[in-house]
């Protein structure tokens, strides 16, 4: 008999971790745990129900800074994890990192975080950023293990004291399933003489959207058959919204083609012909390892967790952050590659991405953190 028995998985939403954290779900299933997912109710949950798992709703006020609303969401998952009774947990995005801990805190069970990356708080200034120092610094305090995406995020927890008594460890990323875009038949590719920068992205300033928008349009008049996409939902329950008025404002301009994101993105990486993510921060951005494993170069922001997928010349350009100017520069300096050496960039990408991001790499470290409780 196992000493764990009963997993719960959390996440802000069952979109998250259908999209995210499947291979490891099916794992987990498949190896006779019970797999319980405590997110809100979305359009995924009875997806995950399909897969095998028991889902439980609970409220989580994502957008909100409300100090009410936080509490609820704390004694929602005090009120859930008592009654699901689970022998483990694991957390992930900001949110549930720090209410769910503190719930598991009190009720003294085993929580693996996942920090997938420092969300928008720590972006939005010295007084929020201190708030959530205080929190994370309390709610992690008991894990018994946090997983870090890239080192910088690691570094920045430690420099703020957060977790530097704690049990640590890096990972690379939630990895991808590689079978799964082997799988897809590329076929031919009917269009000739346009090239189409793809971006994908929930549609929030801090993904880089603006400056997307913006470079797309300086690109654009001096490569009229150039094309730019974004595939991604408008989120209007994140404190990085993007004004709706402002978003409809664009899709009128229709220099950038708006599309909603789709449960099967390959065919929409196939007929691109670059992936972009100019992004404020990430933990490792997954929709780069999509673009990568389906051979295409990318462009992306220096930043953590954008600039460990990026080597510059060998499979994509890196821009500077927040800058529309730099990141049209190098989406230029992509359109004026010979067609042989985008092609070499691709297949780099792609070799790069076998060798270090497969998500059994992550499924198996996982397994092996379980075993030893």
């Amino acid at each position: 008999m196992k000493s764990i028995e009963k997993i719960v998985l959390t996440s802000n939403s069952s979109w998250n971790l259908f999209n995210f954290r499947l291979g490891l779900i099916r794992e987990l299933i498949k190896r006779g745990y019970i797999v319980v997912v405590l997110t809100p109710k979305d359009n995924y949950s009875i997806k995950l129900e399909e897969e095998g798992c028991i889902f439980e709703d609970i409220d989580i006020w994502n957008s909100s800074i409300n100090p009410l609303n936080d509490l609820r969401t704390l004694f929602s998952y005090c009120a859930k994890i008592k009654n699901i009774a689970p022998n483990l947990i694991l957390t992930y995005t900001a949110k549930t990192n720090i209410y769910c801990s503190i719930a598991t805190r009190f009720l003294g069970i085993p929580t693996i975080n996942n920090i997938t990356g420092i969300g928008s708080g720590f972006l939005r200034g010295l007084y929020l950023r201190s708030f959530l120092t205080l929190l994370y610094k309390f709610a992690l305090r008991k894990s018994h293990l946090v997983f870090f995406q890239n080192q910088e995020d690691l570094n920045l927890f430690d420099s703020l004291k957060i977790t530097k008594k704690l049990n640590t460890k890096l990972i690379p990323g939630s990895g991808i399933n590689i079978r799964y875009f082997e799988e897809f038949e590329k076929g031919t590719n009917p269009r000739k003489n346009s090239f189409i920068f793809l971006m994908i992205s929930r549609i929030i300033k801090d993904k880089g959207v603006r400056e997307f928008v913006d470079a797309a349009r300086k690109v654009k008049k001096k490569f009229p058959n150039s094309f730019f996409k974004i595939l991604g939902n408008h989120k209007s329950d994140n404190i990085s919204s993007i004004n709706k008025e402002i978003l409809d404002k664009w899709k009128r301009e229709k220099v950038v083609e708006f599309v909603e994101f789709s449960n099967d993105i390959r065919p929409h990486i196939c007929n691109s012909d670059c992936i972009v993510l100019p992004s404020y921060r990430e933990g490792l951005p997954k929709s780069l390892l999509e673009g990568m494993i389906m051979e295409k170069p990318i462009i992306a922001s220096d930043v953590p967790g954008c600039k460990e997928l990026v080597i510059n010349d060998f499979n994509g350009y890196l821009c500077k952050v927040r800058n529309e100017e730099d990141l049209a520069k190098q989406m230029i300096k992509m359109l004026n590659l010979s067609e042989s050496d985008r092609i070499k960039m691709g297949l780099n990408g792609k070799k790069f991405v076998e060798e270090k991001y497969d998500e059994n790499f992550i499924i198996d470290v996982y397994l092996e953190e379980i075993s030893k409780l």
